[in-house]
């Protein structure tokens, strides 16, 4: 009696019919072809070999507003943060900060929080001038972090912000003049 393995190979091998010429071995021959399967790449396809990372350039100047205390986590619109209250008494949710394609030392950073709904500045502003103590580089240096901020909200009574939509927006001015920005839509609880 033959083993299950061997069973098992002679049904694999005879449930696969062999193809029918030759088809040149690829490895051995660059220039061969592989003969047509009757299928056509769509008539805007880019072949893969014309797609190289150095064709794409760097990146855009870009700015992602987050959340986290010690690393950025990436915020979507409706997203829900805890409200938290700060050791003066006040309320303030954590905000991070995830840049590109701009430069960061002496650069100025600002943060707003609005009502959703009424358009009223909720928050007071935050404005830091950037520098090496609390900004992370990327290891290519083309992009960085910043972890450990507060939108500090203008209110000692939580119950007038939980359960409110709050429009942060976020900008940072390179002393140059080039200036990146984000907007996100968030709930606090």
């Amino acid at each position: 009696m033959a083993s299950p393995a061997r069973l098992l190979l002679l049904a694999l091998t005879s449930a696969c019919p062999a193809l029918e010429g030759d088809v040149p071995d690829a490895a051995s021959s660059p220039d061969a072809t592989i003969p047509d399967a009757g299928i056509s790449p769509p008539p805007d396809a880019v072949p893969v070999d014309v797609l190289r990372p150095e064709d794409t350039g760097p990146p855009p100047p870009s700015l992602a507003i987050g959340t986290g205390v010690t690393e950025h986590v990436p915020l979507e619109d409706g997203a829900e943060l805890p409200l938290v209250m700060g050791p003066q008494g006040g309320y303030h949710i954590d905000v991070t900060f995830r840049a590109c394609a701009i430069e960061a030392m002496d650069a100025r950073l600002q943060v707003w929080g609005h009502d959703a709904e009424t358009g009223g500045q909720v928050s007071e502003e935050l404005e830091r001038i950037l520098t090496i103590r609390r900004v992370l580089y990327d290891d290519d240096g083309g992009c960085w972090t910043r972890v450990g901020d507060f939108l500090v909200f203008d209110t000692f009574d939580p119950s007038t912000i939980v359960g409110r939509r709050v429009r942060v927006r976020a900008v940072v001015r390179e002393p140059g003049g080039l200036s990146v920005q984000d907007e996100r839509e968030i709930i606090v609880r």
